[in-house]
């Protein structure tokens, strides 16, 4: 078919190429209408990383022109750019009236050598080795894709195959190819490639998108996409066809547009022919045509093929050129050089440094160089290295001699070598003269001698007293001169001071301080003297004991203890005057005859020699007195003795109870006088006090209603009452009429008073009964609480009083539904004897019965069929619980049930069994807590089904006989042919006219009424039936036009072949659902997309087993029609 009803795009045509090539600079220019566009490149010579300048001249049109650079991004008429690999250019140039043209430059790059090299550093006069590492990059084949192969075969199986050449991998994602037809040089819309990485080395093949009844099933299996558009694959052997890149510039062209010369629809040198044919990219063609050419002839870049020849495709090999090194220039940096080829030696006559340059020339005539630095030295200039130029230090230091070379070494101390130490570093940790013998590959060299100069550390000595009592200090300092800085230490932590000497002040507590001193000499070597430990010694904690007091009386004699842990001698000492200095502690101090203060002072001393003091004073006093005698009432509070003198004295007595200020803790309850004691200093003074006892009898309660009452006898008696209500004062009689709340009354008696509170209480109230009769066996009773009520009496249907205490609510249970039970409640105050009662009555609420009745939709089922089953409640309360079969519990009355299939005989018998409860009613005694119900469904087999076909004994084309092994208890048969005939007998012939693929189904019923039905796909030839193997394909014919293949193995392994199990051709079908089966018959895998397909992985992403799948495919033709059936079969996966 021709690429016909083309768009026209545009009046002037598309891309010109212009070829960079690597030995000649090639311009071309193309003229269309009356502008002409052409791009110059200045160099000939391109290699990796140069810079190359294209320049733009426009002849004709109508000026000024808009210059827009396709790549890279630029708007001039001279752009520079330096490409890393093989690139084409594209430039659009417009004129002022609109006219524009489309012109391409090839840049083709060239890799440069690598080079590199690594060497030894030595003594003057002696060979370097020189190691040559220099390498040469690969060359990339191409600059971008082309067409490696062109198909043009039967009918409709016209294909192109498209190679990667560069190295580099190209995702084919804004890639197109356009059809341009030859007469009309019209264009077809282009085809957007799908995405896809294509790797180097790698081709990709698309054909035309026709179904397999004008397209080759072969090319279909072929192509990586062959759901191409008619619109770029209908092409003929005189259509042009071009490839772009996502920047829209031309990588590759194919025939030539409005080419005349194209006779009878073909482009033919007597070579290759472009019609009916398929054609091979020679192996030598490394670029794309990216420019219309003046004239196509195949047979210079095509190798010529038969019709309908596709063993090449999706495989193309590409000769690329490898480049090599082809020479090798070396630069000394002593004015010397050669062209020796790889490593070698060389000899450097001077000491110094030097530059070592390689360059590097390859055969495709790129450069590169690099630059190594070395230093040649000479004998007399080896010295040992010490670092920061150190030859001195300290006792317990180091230095660090190094060496100028890496190996070779011998170091030497006083003339004699060092065993073992020939390594470019040394540790130097003693005093000496030192030498190192160096040998770099030529003679031995021996530095000068090294003298290294070791000084002693100071040894300081700490001088000062080492014993101290608390509170003293000592003086400590250091008996060694010649030192410049100073550090003490306590306990190894704490810095004190930083002079030669200080001041140590013993603390409380301490038992021996340790002090170091850190010192500096004038050479900077520290030295330390530890370990100066200072005992402290505690003073004693002397103090005095005994009967000590501020005051004495005149001539009284005190017996006093200084005993203290760890004194050895005690001084006494009374104002000032030692009375006594013994090792024992006690000492007796007599008070003189006169008033007088007298401080008594103790002195202890340790062995240690640490002393301490204590010290108290006493005061001889005049004379105590304790006043006059006092009367009391019993009840007046407080009661308080005054009159002692002097007034801080103590009060006692052995009578009465009376604290040491003079109040009297506890009243006589009679009166009489008692004896009490004034006391001061162990000096005393009495006197007689006289009481008076009056005492009311104790507060109590009175109910109102029990009439007058008495207040009690008072203590003593013969006094007088006062208060309420009084009938007689003498008796204390009370009438309680007109009274309420509390009251006062004073009993008087020798003028001293004591007061009575009656408290007045009412009688208790009946209380207010409520009742709740929610449930069928228990009633509750309540009532709010009562004031001054203690206890509540219970009598229950007329049974006796029970006190139930203080309590507000009262339960009877037990019951029966619908039951009458009465209370009687009375209330009592236990004060007052008093009560009333209420009396109540509730009744149990009331059951309801109810029944169930089951029924189904069907009671004889076919194995796999379902039946409903409900629940029918008459009565009752509800909500109601339904359990079916003692495992299914459900709120709702109605399941749908489906037998199991795992009877090993039919037809059986299933019995469903259903059990209701009443949820409102669960503890109602009249109605049953449950309802069990049951009923019986038969479950009765289907039949066997298989389709069997053959032509034996049958001689005549065409004709097969279909058959069922397995007609045991069938009673019907319904065949389908695929062709629209039928029949009803297990064994019979069919005449198929026409060869084609045909979908077989067979439906059958057996005796109980259950059918089974099952298809099979036959391709009839003139051979009879056969399953096409060859292709590993069930070939489906769903309308007259289209044709499905399902093929029968697939591999999902990421390899970008037949990774995805789908129906070829895609497009074929335009609704489509298709489920996979495993063996079990669990689904695992669904999906909707026409043009969707299974990876081989459970919905998780999980990889499946390898192995057999099913697979079910229902959905639409290309016309729209739904397929008659579902189209069934198996897959293998493999990986």
């Amino acid at each position: 078919m021709d690429c016909k009803n083309k768009v026209f795009v545009r009046r002037i045509s598309d891309s010109l190429l212009i070829l960079l090539l690597v030995a000649f600079s090639h311009v071309t220019t193309f003229s269309q209408g009356l502008m002409q566009v052409s791009i110059t490149a200045d160099q000939n010579n391109i290699c990796r990383g140069d810079t190359v300048t294209l320049t733009v001249s426009v002849n004709g049109g109508t000026g000024p022109y808009t210059y827009t650079w396709l790549n890279p991004t630029a708007s001039d008429s001279v752009v520079k750019v330096t490409p890393s690999y093989s690139t084409v250019y594209g430039l659009q140039v417009t004129d002022a009236l609109g006219a524009d043209t489309t012109r391409n430059i090839l840049v083709t790059v060239r890799q440069k050598p690598k080079p590199d090299f690594s060497l030894d550093t030595v003594c003057v006069g002696s060979s370097i080795s020189i190691t040559d590492k220099s390498s040469m990059p690969s060359q990339s084949c191409s600059a971008d894709l082309i067409m490696s192969e062109y198909v043009e075969g039967s009918n409709f199986s016209k294909g192109i195959e498209i190679y990667n050449g560069t190295n580099r991998t190209i995702n084919l994602t804004g890639y197109t190819i356009q059809c341009y037809y030859r007469n009309s040089g019209t264009i077809r819309p282009a085809y957007n490639l799908k995405s896809f990485d294509l790797i180097p080395g790698n081709a990709y093949v698309l054909c035309n998108p026709r179904d397999t009844s004008v397209v080759d099933p072969l090319l279909k299996a072929k192509a990586d996409d062959d759901s191409t558009s008619i619109d770029a694959f209908d092409f003929n052997g005189d259509d042009a066809l071009v490839l772009r890149n996502p920047e829209g510039i031309i990588v590759d062209f194919f025939g030539k547009v409005n080419d005349p010369s194209a006779s009878s629809g073909k482009w033919d040198d007597g070579v290759a022919n472009s019609k009916d044919h398929t054609l091979i990219r020679n192996s030598n063609i490394n670029y794309g045509a990216v420019n219309d050419p003046d004239s196509f002839l195949p047979g210079q870049q095509w190798d010529e093929k038969s019709k309908d020849f596709f063993d090449n495709l999706g495989i193309h090999t590409m000769n690329c050129p490898t480049p090599a090194i082809a020479s090798y220039k070396w630069k000394y940096g002593d004015g010397d050089s050669s062209d020796t080829n790889g490593s070698h030696q060389y000899v450097y006559g001077t000491t110094g440094e030097f530059s070592l340059n390689l360059t590097l020339t390859s055969d495709n005539g790129c450069s590169a160089d690099t630059t190594v630095e070395t230093e040649i030295l000479s004998k007399s200039t080896i010295s040992i290295d010490t670092g920061f130029g150190y030859t001195k230090f300290c006792e317990g230091g180091r230095i660090l001699l190094s060496s100028p070379a890496p190996n070779g070494n011998q170091w030497y101390r006083d003339g004699l070598p060092v065993d073992n130490e020939t390594f470019k570093t040394y540790e130097a940790k003693s005093g000496g003269t030192y030498q190192l013998k160096v040998n770099y590959g030529c003679t031995d060299t021996i530095t000068a001698p090294l003298q290294i100069t070791v000084f002693e550390n100071p040894i300081p000595k700490i001088t000062g007293d080492s014993i101290l009592c608390e509170v003293d200090s000592a003086v400590l300092s250091i008996d060694l001169g010649g030192l410049k800085s100073y550090r003490w230490l306590l306990n190894s932590d704490t810095t004190l001071v930083t002079d030669s000497s200080f001041t140590y002040y013993g603390s409380t507590g301490t038992d021996g301080d340790v002090f170091d001193v850190i010192v500096t000499d004038t050479n900077n070597c520290i030295g330390n003297y530890s370990d100066f430990n200072i005992r402290v010694f505690e003073i004693p904690n002397v103090s005095i004991s005994g009967t000590i007091s501020d005051t004495l009386c005149p001539g009284k004699k005190v017996s006093l203890d200084g005993t203290t842990p760890n004194v050895s001698l005690y001084i006494w000492m009374v104002d000032g005057d030692t009375v006594k200095s013994n090792p024992l502690p006690d000492f007796d101090f007599t008070a003189p005859t006169f008033r007088d203060t007298q401080e008594v002072k103790l002195i202890g001393i340790t062995p240690d020699g640490c002393s301490n003091f204590a010290i108290v004073n006493f005061l001889t006093i005049d004379s105590v007195k304790a006043g006059n005698s006092e009367t009391f009432c019993s009840n007046e509070k407080p009661l308080v003795l005054t009159g002692g003198i002097p007034s801080d004295g103590i009060w006692s007595s052995k009578e009465i109870d009376v604290d040491e200020k003079g109040m009297i803790t506890e009243t006589p309850l009679l009166s009489g006088n008692y004896l009490v004691t004034y006391s001061f200093a162990e000096c005393t003074s009495e006197k007689i006090i006289s009481i008076k006892s009056s005492t009311a009898p104790t507060d109590k309660k009175v109910c109102l209603n029990e009439g007058p009452f008495l207040l009690g006898n008072g203590i003593p008696g013969g006094g007088i009452w006062a208060g309420p209500g009084l009938i007689n004062a003498s008796l204390g009689n009370v009438d309680t009429a007109g009274l309420s709340g509390s009251a006062d009354y004073i009993y008087t008696v020798d003028g001293c008073k004591d007061t009575i509170t009656i408290f007045f209480t009412n009688r208790a109230v009946a209380p207010t009964i409520k009742c709740d009769s929610s449930s069928f066996s228990t009633v509750y009773f309540s009532w709010n609480a009562i004031p001054d009520v203690s206890n509540y009496f219970i009598s229950e249907m007329g049974f006796p009083f029970i006190n139930k205490g203080n309590i507000t609510s009262y339960s009877v249970s037990n019951l029966f539904e619908n039951q009458t039970v009465t209370l009687q409640v009375y209330s009592q105050n236990n004060d007052c004897g008093a009560d009333t009662s209420t009396l109540a009555s509730c009744v149990t609420k009331a059951c309801v019965p109810y029944s169930i009745k089951m029924t189904r939709s069907d009671s004889n089922l076919c194995v796999g069929e379902k039946t409903s089953i409900k629940t029918e409640v008459t009565g009752g309360k509800g909500p109601f619980t339904f359990t079916y079969l003692n495992s299914i519990n459900t709120s709702d009355p109605a399941i749908v049930f489906a037998p199991l299939d795992t009877l090993n005989s039919y037809p059986t018998g299933y019995w469903v069994k259903v059990t209701v409860r009443d949820q409102s009613q669960k503890t109602c005694q009249s109605v049953p807590s449950k309802l069990v119900d049951s009923l019986q469904i038969f479950v009765y087999p289907k039949p066997k089904v298989t389709i069997y076909a053959d032509t034996i004994g049958v001689n005549e084309t065409g004709l097969v006989r279909f058959y069922d092994p397995d007609s045991t208890g069938i009673i019907m048969y319904n065949w389908n042919f695929g062709d629209g005939i039928t029949g009803d007998k297990s064994n019979l012939l069919h005449f198929y006219p026409d060869s084609g693929s045909y979908s077989i189904n067979l439906q059958v019923k057996n005796s109980y009424g259950c059918s089974s039905n099952t298809s099979k796909i036959y391709l009839v030839n003139s051979a009879g039936v056969k399953i096409d193997s060859v292709l590993n394909l069930v070939i489906v014919k769903i309308d007259t036009v289209k044709t499905v293949i399902f093929p029968t193995i697939f591999s999902p392994n990421n390899d970008l072949r037949n990774d995805l199990f789908r129906p070829l051709p895609l497009g074929k079908m335009t609704e489509m659902k298709m489920e996979i089966f495993n063996r079990w018959g669990q689904k695992i895998f669904e999906t909707n997309d026409p043009v969707g397909g299974w990876n081989g992985n459970y919905p998780n992403g999980k990889p499946c087993d390898l192995g057999t799948y099913i697979y079910s495919v229902t959905g639409k033709d290309a016309k729209g029609n739904a397929l008659h059936k579902a189209i069934r079969g198996s897959v293998v996966l493999i990986r």
